[in-house]
């Protein structure tokens, strides 16, 4: 019984040195989604979005830039802090920033 599970280990072992081996290489990598390129002058875009209307959304800040809503909403953050924008409206209307007079 005892060289039984001695050659069931000793099999086990090998089959897994086998799949380390040979099988395991052959695994195919997923494929990274390209990235999209973003124009280095998003932010400028967005300004100009925002001096032409005098106000902007983040949805409109982003498809200005050709960025994400996130980072948008970001840069829009940041010229608010600077104090070129400040932000109006509320969470039922809807946020738009507009500028600082």
């Amino acid at each position: 019984m005892a060289i039984l599970s001695v050659i069931l280990l000793i099999l086990f072992l090998l089959v897994l040195v086998f799949y380390e081996i040979f099988l395991k290489k052959r695994k195919v990598r997923r494929a990274r989604a390209p990235k999209i390129a973003v124009p280095v002058d998003w932010k400028n875009l967005i300004m100009q979005e925002l001096k032409r209307k005098s106000y902007i959304t983040p949805d409109e800040a982003s498809a200005a830039g050709g960025v994400s809503q996130k980072k948008a909403e970001r840069y829009l953050d940041r010229l608010e802090s600077d104090g070129v924008v400040r932000q109006a409206g509320d969470a039922e209307r809807g946020i738009f920033y507009k500028l600082d007079e």
